[in-house]
């Protein structure tokens, strides 16, 4: 008599939890992650492979500077959309 191992599979929550991870393309025993760009495994692990993979120092890393890029992007954004207005009203552009 053989045992069946039992094998975890994608949630679609996950994606509302966690703001890197996506549905992976190689089946439902894996996960994307959108900052490192890669699939990881989650058959044995589950979920806990998603919170493993966040702290992994690559990880961290990634997520920092996507971080620090879109703080600078809203940053310029905003002062595009602020300019400088003069004393006639006028909005002077940098």
């Amino acid at each position: 008599m053989s045992l069946k191992r039992f094998r975890n599979s994608f949630n679609p929550d996950w994606e509302k939890q966690y703001n890197f991870v996506k549905k992976s393309r190689k089946g439902d025993g894996y996960f994307f992650c959108l900052f490192c760009q890669k699939d990881y495994n989650i058959e044995s692990m589950g979920v806990s492979a998603i919170t493993q993979h966040q702290d992994k120092k690559k990880h961290k890393e990634i997520e920092e500077e996507k971080m620090k890029n879109e703080t600078m992007r809203s940053f310029v954004r905003n002062k595009a959309v602020l300019g400088t207005i003069d004393s006639s009203g006028y909005n002077i552009h940098n």
